[in-house]
């Protein structure tokens, strides 16, 4: 299954953050071959929130990232666009029914090899993906539709548990067990071909023909920011002698952080951005 790797994750916001905060390029990246790029002070957003390796002294940060990984993959069908995810996407994303708590898991012995609509109901006795032509399976009464899950907080959005999401793409969604999910991602990731453009020429350089396989826009991911309290750390130091704060709190942190990944939407992640790669726009931006 593809993923967004959490070092990644981490990298860019680094980078961003010292960009808005006017620390760049000293305080991005590992700081130079020994670190000594890094201003290491307690005042630093970079440094405290994604720590700092200098000869004298390091500091692990106090911002941790999971994996991004996906809980609803857009998939073409006969009824048009549908976004597919499985039991243990929902599991571990943390996404319930309002408040109550959900065994997903057991979904997979009522799933099988079909599929079964959450914010749709499927018009068929069959649910046409292309190349998959899987029955219906009925959606138990106990399991509502996302749009009952919580109340919607606007009409492009909605909560659904830990998880905020767009609107149209909740009203969309279908669940297939969790062996038959990483088959039909697999299937439907984008392959795109480019070829190198000789300038002397301006036809396609001999050999410069390569592939790339992409996640299609629309996917929705999930990963976890946790915020470490400074207050258990000896860096920065949790008071000075007159009473006042030094450093940053936890709040503050997360402010930091997230300032940081919301240029992700903009610049990207990883690779290729110039060619329309990386766009990931990221919800919710709230410092907890």
């Amino acid at each position: 299954m593809p993923k967004i790797p959490g070092s990644s994750l981490a990298g860019v916001a680094r980078a961003y953050t010292a960009i808005q905060s006017g620390n760049y390029p000293g305080c991005a990246g590992k700081g130079g071959e020994d670190g000594s790029a890094h201003c290491g002070r307690t005042d630093c957003a970079v440094c405290m929130a994604y720590g700092f390796a200098k000869p004298e002294a390091s500091f692990q940060g106090l911002a941790q990232f999971s994996d991004a990984r996906i809980l609803f993959f857009p998939v073409p069908s006969a009824m048009g666009p549908l976004w597919v995810t499985s039991p243990s996407a929902l599991y571990d994303a943390g996404c319930r029914p309002g408040d109550a708590e959900v065994d997903w898991l057991q979904y997979n012995t009522a799933i099988g090899d079909g599929a079964m609509g959450m914010g749709l109901d499927f018009p068929d006795t069959r649910v046409n993906l292309g190349w998959l032509y899987l029955p219906r399976v009925a959606r138990p009464p106990e399991l509502p539709a996302p749009a009952g899950w919580v109340m919607a907080d606007s009409e492009r959005s909605c909560t659904l548990g830990e998880i905020r999401c767009l609107k149209p793409v909740c009203e969309r969604l279908a669940m297939v067990s969790d062996a038959r999910f990483p088959v039909l991602v697999e299937d439907q990731l984008e392959v795109r071909t480019s070829v190198s453009i000789s300038p002397e020429t301006g036809a396609a350089a001999h050999g410069a023909l390569f592939t790339a396989e992409a996640i299609p826009r629309s996917t929705v991911l999930f990963f976890q920011a946790t915020y470490l309290d400074p207050l258990l750390f000896s860096v920065p130091p949790q008071r000075n002698h007159g009473g006042g704060d030094v450093g940053f709190t936890r709040a503050q942190v997360a402010g930091h952080v997230e300032t940081g990944l919301r240029i992700v939407e903009y610049a990207g992640i990883g690779g290729a951005n110039t060619r329309g790669m990386g766009r990931m726009r990221v919800l919710p931006l709230e410092a907890r």
